[in-house]
């Protein structure tokens, strides 16, 4: 909970200074992926995803490893995308110009209000959802039993389904997207090597 109340200042602080120049980014690929409304169900119930995934580890890793392992990686991921924001300011010009009327339409641009175009790489949405998506499916404490998988499968698809979301929302480039999958690929890299300490150094204290 310190660490959110510390990100949240943080990162409100980096959205609200005045900024003389943006680099924007912007593919041709980013204008060749359709803007679909519906996609803003699965973007905003990230919150929720976390609290969900976060909390399942929180509450039933026993020696607390993969719970350590994954609320480091997206704490210092945090800490590095706001260094990053602050060192090398960066927006996206990929929103469209009306919105569609109705219930999406208005949530939409309530989102786009509260969640600028500003600071967007990488993408934390799609960071966080690589995280928790695979710590999930690779957890040796979770749904152990092969009548359980379908529980891993919803959990995988629901981070997915986040990940296309942040761009058929228009709210990240496909830079900000490889720039997080490229980020999660050194983190998941530092995951197998830390196991692998682990297990060895268990395996010498056993000897002992």
């Amino acid at each position: 909970m310190f660490f959110i109340a510390f990100y949240l200042s943080w990162f409100f602080r980096v959205e609200g200074r005045e900024v003389s120049y943006y680099h924007v980014l912007h593919t041709p690929l980013d204008d060749m992926i359709p803007f679909l409304p519906i996609f803003v169900i699965p973007y905003i119930s990230w919150f929720f995803y976390m609290l969900v995934v976060i909390g399942m580890f929180g509450l039933f890793d026993k020696d607390g490893w993969e719970f350590f392992r994954m609320a480091l990686s997206q704490v210092s991921m945090c800490v590095i995308f706001l260094l990053i924001s602050i060192h090398y300011p960066n927006a996206q010009d990929l929103r469209p110009d009306t919105l569609p009327q109705g219930i999406l339409g208005d949530i939409i641009l309530r989102l786009y209000k509260v969640d600028t175009p500003t600071d967007v790489l990488p993408s934390i949405h799609v960071f966080n959802s690589l995280v928790c998506s695979t710590a999930t499916w690779k957890s040796k404490i979770f749904f152990k039993e092969k009548k359980d998988l379908w529980m891993k499968v919803i959990i995988v698809i629901w981070g997915w389904l986040i990940i296309l979301s942040t761009m058929f929302l228009k709210q990240h480039s496909t830079i900000d997207v490889g720039a997080a999958f490229l980020a999660f690929g050194v983190y998941y890299v530092l995951w197998i090597t830390a196991d692998k300490l682990k297990e060895k150094y268990a395996g010498m204290v056993n000897k002992k």
